[in-house]
């Protein structure tokens, strides 16, 4: 997902990193490392007792009601990864000393002039939320990922929902494309990240 929010350097999200100065192409090299963390010791890596992906979603929905956006943008999606403390997400950024209060008041300083909000999911004042088609790839694709992500977890026996199925999902077909284009785009090979995801999943399975 943090590669996503950063996919090409393009977007909110990678304007706010870059901003704070943070090199995107470390996030690349932290996410390197922690895959082969796992291939020494399945057991110890954080992507295995990361909550349901759908919680950076609802952080990011929190987020963006808090700061009064009528939208939720990949800015608010960053702040969402990085409220999930024991996310690979946060782990990568915690690692280049990316502080979650620092990134928010930069988000609020370089929204500061915006009169409109892009495109993405629109936050009512009350609880509904309405997803828009042309939002971004995240906005309009979640529901449909999650549900997917969701029947791997069931035929893999998982009881949630964690990044590494969504991401594998996605990699298969849904979505693939923009995920493949996110990861290659920062010198990882998209292939042997989805093997190894599969490899850590299965390996979940036959340890439990």
């Amino acid at each position: 997902m943090l590669l996503g929010l950063v996919k090409e350097g393009s977007g909110m999200a990678a304007n706010v990193l870059r901003e704070m100065e943070v090199d995107l192409s470390l996030v690349r090299d932290g996410f390197e490392k922690l895959v082969e963390r796992g291939q020494s010791d399945d057991r110890s890596g954080a992507m295995q007792h990361t909550p349901e992906a759908q919680k950076a979603i609802a952080y990011a929905m929190t987020e963006a009601r808090d700061l009064n956006h009528k939208y939720v943008g990949t800015e608010h999606l960053l702040l969402g990864v990085m409220r999930e403390r024991d996310g690979v997400a946060a782990q990568i950024l915690g690692n280049l000393g990316v502080d979650i209060d620092k990134t928010r008041r930069t988000i609020v300083d370089m929204l500061s002039g915006a009169s409109e909000p892009g495109p993405g999911v629109r936050v009512q004042k009350t609880q509904a939320v309405q997803f828009t088609s042309d939002g971004p790839w995240f906005a309009a694709q979640t529901l449909e990922l999650t549900q997917d992500a969701g029947k791997l977890a069931g035929r893999l026996k998982h009881d949630t929902v964690l990044p590494d199925h969504v991401a594998l999902v996605m990699l298969d077909g849904k979505g693939g494309s923009q995920l493949k284009a996110a990861i290659e785009a920062t010198g990882a090979d998209a292939a042997k990240v989805a093997e190894e995801l599969t490899r850590r999943l299965q390996e979940q399975v036959s340890g439990d």
